[in-house]
Formats: C-alpha cells, sequence, structure tokens
C-alpha cells in the first residue's frame, strides 16, 4: 500500500524524513528528502502490528492512533484490518495483517480505537530517481 505525504522536516543526524499524512505522521529513512515536496511512502500490511494501548517504550519509531474500518480473512488464520489513521479514524487508510489469535486476544471489532505500530515505511523515488 502506497500513501501520498508531504516532507515537513529532515533530520541529517539520523537519516530520516517526517512526511505528513492525513491522521499523523510517519519517519522514513532518507537523506534526499526536500522539505515541502510531496512523496509517496509504501507500508506493507506485513510491517503492521496493532496495540490497544500506546505502548509506552517501543523501538518502532512510527506509532500512530487509528480506528479500525474493516476485517477480511485473508487465508487460514491471518486477517487484512483495514485502519483510519487518526483518532477519529478519519486520516489515511493503511492495512495491518495480524493473525485471528491475535484479533481474538485483543478483543478487537470494527470500530476499535488501535495503535498502529509501522516496523518499515519507505519513500518510492523520486521520478524515477533514488530516495
Amino acid at each position: 500500500m502506497s500513501l501520498e505525504a508531504e516532507v515537513v522536516a529532515l533530520d541529517p543526524a539520523y537519516g530520516l524524513a517526517t512526511l505528513k499524512v492525513a491522521g499523523g505522521s510517519f519517519l522514513a529513512p532518507s537523506r534526499e528528502a526536500t522539505p515541502g515536496e510531496r512523496r509517496r511512502l509504501k507500508i506493507h500490511a506485513t510491517d503492521v502490528s496493532l496495540a490497544v494501548a500506546l505502548p509506552p517504550r517501543t523501538s518502532i519509531a512510527n506509532v500512530l492512533p487509528a480506528r479500525v474500518l474493516g476485517v477480511e480473512r485473508r487465508s487460514g488464520y491471518v486477517l487484512a484490518v483495514a485502519l483510519g489513521l487518526g483518532a477519529d479514524g478519519e486520516g489515511a487508510r493503511i492495512l495491518a495483517q495480524v493473525s485471528k489469535y491475535s484479533w481474538d486476544a485483543l478483543a478487537l471489532s470494527v470500530g476499535a480505537e488501535v495503535y498502529a505500530q509501522v516496523k518499515a515505511v519507505a519513500l518510492e523515488p523520486r521520478n524515477g530517481a533514488g530516495a
């Protein structure tokens, strides 16, 4: 899945860009982003986990409030969970892939408030150039 985002800051000390989307912002590796430019972010559903409470400390840099908008079985005991970013769920849409066990253990349902923990975010190349 990819999202349209705006580069709002660049941190050369860590090689990270801050990118704003509707409902939140992401940190992504980049040394060549320019504040103000529009870029596409790529997020794989397998890189998104869910939590029902904000983790107090984590190595995952991208933890955003979201709402569960829908769920469907992918195969066997694997579910695709559609999320709307932001506390109201009205922001950008991403997918999380979770097990049926995790869905049930967290007592999730459509409309539930969650935290999307995004382990990996990649900037797509700009106009065919490396990011």
